[in-house]
């Protein structure tokens, strides 16, 4: 971890928009909060996805969101699969192939029962995302899945021939045709892929916090730098402080790293030409840590 000599030209043009909302120290904290979030490396915590469950789901409600929920095969689990039919809404899951479904008057894996579709059951499945037509064959049943109850078990491939591993989800509504399932799971892809972006250059997941108002203030200052990272590689957004353009939030991150890194030794030779000692600046680099 880079001693945060001065904070980056990068932060210090993003955190301007959220100024008003700290006092002058609280804000100081703020920006080397997010540089740090930009240039460190090694932060540890486990499950930090375990916030976002049935206390987010009523959350949304209350703000006026009653649309189908979309989950990962992390969240689809019996608790938040049964409170968000609780709440009157829809949900398309996803189940691995080694979960269990009853079929035959006996429990067996989903692998198991896959293999034992007759080819007739796969049938092409078309519809329009992003404004590009996709297609997939896709088999479906209704079965009784896990501890999930009665859903719509539905068998996925991209590839006609089925070469490629098969993708199993599932959903509450048995009555949604194949082609509503598949194109509302295709569309969390964009979700699939900022995770990977703040859990690998951001550490969204990765931080030793233990009690659950530190580790929310971690997370939102991660999707705060999620913004900025993608703040500056949006079409037409660049700023001033950098000439070239970025296109990922890794990049971005490695270009905060590299100026956070350039300050820490123009700091270090600045010092000692002033005759400073070498002690004195390790302390004070010390004193920074501490922030």
């Amino acid at each position: 971890m880079l001693p945060i000599v001065e904070i980056p030209h990068f932060v210090k043009d993003y955190a301007q928009g959220y100024q008003d909302l700290f006092s002058p120290e609280l804000y100081e904290h703020f920006q080397r909060y997010l540089t740090g979030l930009l240039v460190s490396e090694n932060k540890t915590i486990q499950a930090i996805n375990g916030l976002l469950t049935c206390d987010l789901i009523d959350w949304a409600i209350e703000h006026g969101f009653h649309h189908p929920v979309v989950l990962d095969s992390w969240y689809t689990c019996r608790q938040l699969c049964e409170h968000i039919a609780a709440r009157g809404l829809l949900y398309v899951g996803t189940v691995q192939p080694d979960d269990g479904v009853y079929r035959g008057g006996r429990w067996q894996s989903i692998e198991s029962w896959y293999k034992q579709l007759p080819e007739e059951a796969f049938q092409p499945v078309r519809f329009r995302y992003r404004g590009q037509t996709e297609k997939y064959w896709a088999a479906a049943e209704t079965r009784q899945v896990d501890q999930l109850g009665k859903v719509r078990l539905v068998a996925s491939h991209k590839e006609e021939d089925r070469s490629d591993e098969p993708r199993f989800y599932v959903s509450n509504y048995l009555q949604w045709e194949l082609s509503y399932v598949l194109r509302l799971r295709r569309m969390r892809w964009p979700i699939e892929t900022s995770y990977e972006d703040t859990k690998g250059p951001l550490g969204f997941d990765a931080y030793e916090l233990r009690d659950e108002e530190g580790i929310r203030r971690h997370w939102y200052l991660v999707f705060a730098a999620y913004s900025a990272a993608r703040q500056a590689t949006a079409e037409g957004r660049w700023g001033n402080w950098l000439q070239a353009k970025l296109k990922t939030v890794g990049q971005v991150s490695r270009q905060v790293q590299g100026e956070a890194l350039a300050a820490l030794v123009t700091f270090c030779l600045t010092a000692l030409t002033q005759g400073r000692n070498m002690q004195s600046i390790v302390e004070q680099l010390v004193t920074y840590l501490k922030h």
